[in-house]
């Protein structure tokens, strides 16, 4: 097996992702993996390439849950099956939300 040179590690995660499109546009994503850098998922409807959306991701921080709100632009859309595969880049996030996901990050890492 040949092992995948990345930037940054991805880590598996199962859980429904809320994607905002805009324009009153949501999409329920289901989590595949999730980097420092990105967020991988699966979607019943395609995301346009380069859309800008806004995610909502549940982390499990210090013994309970948080949710964190990120900025992204799709960067792969894939038709797979009965759905796409959508990766999503991370552009930004509050103070609040980025302190939980590196933290939440590096607790993965180690």
């Amino acid at each position: 097996m040949v092992s995948e040179r990345r930037k940054h590690p991805r880590f598996g995660i199962s859980q429904l992702v809320e994607v905002d499109l805009g324009q009153e546009k949501y999409i329920n994503a289901e989590g595949i993996n999730l980097s420092r850098n990105g967020v991988l998922c699966k979607t019943e409807d395609e995301c346009p390439l380069y859309s800008r959306v806004l995610l909502m991701v549940t982390l499990p921080y210090k013994n309970e849950e948080r949710i964190v709100n990120m900025e992204g632009i799709v960067s792969r859309s894939v038709h797979k099956g009965k759905g796409w595969e959508t990766g999503i880049n991370i552009t930004s996030m509050n103070k609040a939300g980025r302190t939980v996901f590196d933290e939440v990050m590096d607790n993965f890492h180690s």
